[in-house]
């Protein structure tokens, strides 16, 4: 199974391309591109649906030429119940359901399961996110889980060194039980690769079957008040921290 990377389209529509510039709606923007105001490459574009790639392609609107806003990084709460995708699936909702128009131009750093809720980082800077998820940058994802039963005191030490799930390389985590009674025990796991499903794998191999899942916090970024919906913008030092995390310059 390995790790997925997920790398930001080289296009986008004209009109989410005109919208993510800050020059119009998405509505406005197909007026523009209908009525013949905006260029690409030179050449007059009329029809709605023309793709451009922002970093290749020259786009005007009467004459001026656009330019992508500067690289931005959102810490959002996704709630348990949505997809982190563009597309639903089986009628279930998608995260950009909760989005304003400023942000459906963001792509999601990784992914979290649909019923999985918490930090979920948001950026329109593809090396950043490709490198985020690298198992290369080893960056820490904190989880909290509600589980069935307490996990076996011997695989809770051997997760720290490595156990086979059936991915190419073993799985590290540390875990530890926060709650250790009650209805539902609680434990938290600290991992350093995204693969699929892999806290819950990995608790499941331990004897401790998960009922809910949270991602307390991705790289250092908790979600603190956040709301789940909810989002925040990282400010300029918090976004240098993160580039430096994964060798980019600031």
């Amino acid at each position: 199974m390995g790790y997925v990377v997920q790398v930001m389209d080289e296009s986008m529509r004209l009109n989410r391309y005109l919208a993510w510039t800050g020059t119009a709606s998405r509505r406005k923007a197909d007026d523009l591109i209908r009525t013949g105001r905006v260029e690409v490459n030179g050449n007059t574009v009329t029809t709605v649906g023309t793709s451009v790639n922002p970093q290749s392609d020259i786009v005007k609107v009467d004459g001026r030429r656009l330019a992508p806003p500067a690289y931005q990084v959102f810490l959002f709460h996704k709630p348990a119940g949505y997809l982190v995708s563009r597309r639903g699936q089986g009628g279930k909702p998608t995260i950009f359901s909760l989005l304003p128009p400023e942000l459906q131009v963001v792509q999601p750093v990784g992914r979290l399961d649909f019923d999985t809720d918490g930090a979920l980082l948001l950026t329109n800077d593809g090396e950043l996110s490709r490198r985020l998820q690298h198992p290369r940058y080893g960056i820490e994802r904190v989880y909290l889980a509600a589980v069935r039963s307490a996990p076996q005191a011997d695989k809770v030490r051997q997760a720290k060194s490595g156990v086979d799930l059936g991915d190419k390389t073993p799985a590290c985590g540390t875990i530890r039980v926060v709650k250790p009674r009650g209805r539902n025990i609680i434990v938290e796991v600290h991992i350093r690769e995204g693969r699929k499903h892999e806290v819950k794998r990995l608790l499941g191999w331990a004897g401790a079957p998960v009922i809910q899942l949270s991602r307390r916090s991705f790289a250092g970024f908790h979600v603190g008040r956040l709301a789940p919906g909810t989002f925040r913008k990282l400010g300029k030092p918090e976004t240098a921290r993160l580039r430096r995390l994964v060798g980019l310059a600031d």
